[in-house]
């Protein structure tokens, strides 16, 4: 080294720089490191030379690496390790390397970053990280951060409500209990409500019980665990089948007389499961009365001092469902007094026959009072003078017999009926008038085959106002007089609305059966032909429109019933107004034809009770249906 070359001051240089000093001091000779500081010795210089004092040099420092606190997370979450608190003191940029020493397998994401992130496995062992970080030169020391995995409580479930029959066995599942961490569970059922019963294995996941023989509910609780926690108690209800009872009402074997005491009697009434029943009457018809322990199966009451017909209803209650109505039918009747007859001893009476009587005339006589013989007793009372007998009571049927039958014919009006000898099968015979009943080709009712029908729309336009209630027992049927205005357009025609009445059961049939009532609504067109509109009923709900006609029907012929109420007759109709059209006749005498008929394909709902009403009153009121011949019966 030339000695005329100057030395640097002294100076600290980094480890980088050292070679750069070296170089410019033209140094060879040797020197010694640490691994902080390097100090370098030069040997003696030639005589006169100046001395160089030695050079300081700093070196690199090792960053420290920081892996973040410790956490808990749960299962199934983003979990983000943290580095970001290592650092290089000499401000290095550094590199990280993150490894997983414990715990199961997890897939770091990024793991060369300050901050890697994985997906927490389902576990209970703690998963353990640990971050090595470089500067290019050195590493720094292992830093550790430990995670660990929260455990999820499990979820019980007990299953859906069981219905079972009494003195059955029961199983109760637990099989839809579930843990989030896929942790085996144990068990736990407890009775919480209801009868007690004795469970065969209360941890187990279906344990089983024998019904108890009554009815109501039971609930069970289950609660599961997973070892370490257990889950919120859930229940389970286990009721007893229950059928439904069955209502019965006696019904009454006589008429009862106005004024009398009368008991109903709905002890028949049952429960095929042998519960305790309650009882609600209800009087549903005629004039009102007051029930006496109306909620027995025996109540009582005071029979209206008029004739009436009354309609009481049953039904009967186990605690949890009701039984369907039953209803009975009370006649009212006035009482009948006997007629005292009062012998007389001193009289008799004895026929009195005059000569050159005609024969029409000696078909009857009169019957004339006179003494009595001494010991013998008076078997006609004084009320029988100017009793008329027919005198000819005796005769032959093909002799006087015969005329009196044309006789009577002749002054009087013919009675037809519904059974006996005025029934539908002898209404041609009772008046000539009556002569197409049997020869007509189109006569009404008839069955309607209702098969490969198609419907072909020509509705049937209803023009129909309110009306008051005007009802009369006409002693064939209840007929219901309507207010005039009222109009239906049938096939584009006018037909207005006189009345409607009732027959059970229908007298048109669909496909051979009858419904259980109709109801004829009759029209009449301004050149006199008649229109009519049948709806049929089936037995069912309550019919609100005839509430109001059969809150008083009149049960004797010719009786009336009048109110200032209003009905609508459109409110009988069914909400489906197709219908089935033909032309046909009355269905009573004289059997008239060329009627324009129109039966309601569908039929409207009448309670059981309303039926019995009408039929108690009229037992028979249907013609039998009448042969076709031929006719086109369409589906409007």
């Amino acid at each position: 080294m030339s000695t005329k070359q100057k030395f640097l001051p002294n100076v600290l240089l980094t480890s980088s720089a050292i070679a750069l000093v070296m170089l410019l001091n033209g140094c060879g000779e040797q020197h010694r490191t640490t691994k902080h500081t390097t100090a370098i010795t030069h040997e003696a210089a030639p005589t006169g030379a100046a001395h160089q004092q030695p050079v300081a040099m700093k070196f690199n420092t090792p960053p420290t690496a920081h892996a973040g606190s410790d956490q808990i997370v749960r299962v199934g979450e983003v979990v983000t390790l943290n580095g970001t608190q290592s650092a290089d003191p000499d401000h290095d940029l550094m590199t990280f390397n993150w490894k997983q020493d414990a715990g199961p397998a997890v897939e770091l994401v990024n793991a060369d970053t300050l901050t890697p992130s994985f997906i927490a496995p389902a576990s209970k062992q703690a998963l353990t990280f640990s971050l090595v970080v470089s500067d290019g030169q050195d590493e720094s020391d292992v830093a550790n951060v430990s995670v660990n995995i929260s455990n999820r409580a499990p979820l019980a479930n007990a299953g859906r409500m069981i219905v079972a029959k009494r003195g059955g066995k029961v199983m109760l599942d637990g099989s839809a209990s579930v843990d989030p961490d896929k942790d085996n569970l144990t068990y736990s059922w407890t009775q919480v409500y209801g009868e007690k019963v004795a469970l065969s294995n209360p941890s187990k996941i279906s344990p089983f019980f024998t019904m108890p023989n009554t009815s109501g509910y039971m609930i069970f609780a289950l609660s599961v665990s997973d070892g370490t926690d257990s889950s919120i108690a859930d229940t389970v209800a286990v009721k007893v089948t229950n059928s439904a009872p069955t209502a019965k009402v006696a019904a009454l074997s006589n008429d009862v007389i106005s004024g009398k005491k009368v008991q109903l009697d709905g002890s028949a009434s049952s429960d095929p499961d042998g519960d305790t029943l309650a009882y609600n009457w209800n009087q549903i018809l005629g004039t009102p009365v007051m029930l006496q322990d109306e909620d027995t199966a025996t109540p009582r009451f005071d029979a209206p001092n008029r004739p009436d017909h009354l309609i009481f209803e049953l039904t009967v209650n186990d605690g949890e469902k009701t039984s369907h109505p039953e209803s009975v039918i009370v006649s009212i009747k006035n009482e009948i007094k006997p007629f005292e007859v009062v012998p007389d001893i001193n009289k008799i009476a004895k026929m009195k026959v005059e000569a050159g009587l005609t024969p029409a005339k000696k078909q009857k006589t009169t019957l004339e009072v006179a003494a009595a013989p001494s010991l013998v007793e008076n078997f006609l009372p004084e009320v029988a003078k100017g009793f008329v007998a027919p005198a000819a009571a005796a005769m032959d049927s093909h002799g006087g017999g015969h005329a009196t039958k044309k006789h009577a014919t002749a002054s009087h009006k013919a009675h037809w009926s519904y059974e006996g000898e005025g029934a539908p099968a002898h209404w041609a015979t009772l008046d000539e008038k009556f002569a197409v009943c049997g020869s007509g080709k189109q006569q009404s009712p008839i069955d309607i085959q209702t098969t490969g029908m198609k419907l072909s729309s020509q509705p049937i336009e209803f023009h129909y106002g309110t009306s008051g209630i005007n009802v009369v027992n006409n002693g064939h049927t209840i007929q219901a007089n309507y207010d005039k205005g009222s109009y239906a357009l049938i096939g584009g025609k006018r037909y207005d609305l006189l009345q409607f009445h009732f027959h059970s059961p229908s007298e048109h049939t669909l496909n051979s059966k009858p419904a259980d009532m109709v109801a004829h609504l009759v029209h009449k067109a301004e050149d006199g032909s008649l229109g009519v509109v049948g709806v049929l009923f089936k037995e069912g709900k309550e019919n609100e429109f005839l509430k109001g006609i059969w809150s008083n029907l009149p049960s004797e012929s010719g009786m009336k019933t009048e109110s200032a109420n209003k009905i609508f007759a459109a409110n009988m109709l069914p909400e489906i107004k197709s219908y089935y059209h033909y032309t046909g006749s009355l269905t009573t005498p004289p059997c008239s034809e060329g009627v324009n008929w129109n039966v309601m394909s569908t039929m409207v709902e009448a309670s059981a009770s309303q039926i019995a009403s009408f039929t108690s009153i009229f037992e028979k009121s249907a013609r039998p249906t009448q042969p076709l011949h031929g006719r086109m019966v369409s589906l409007q």
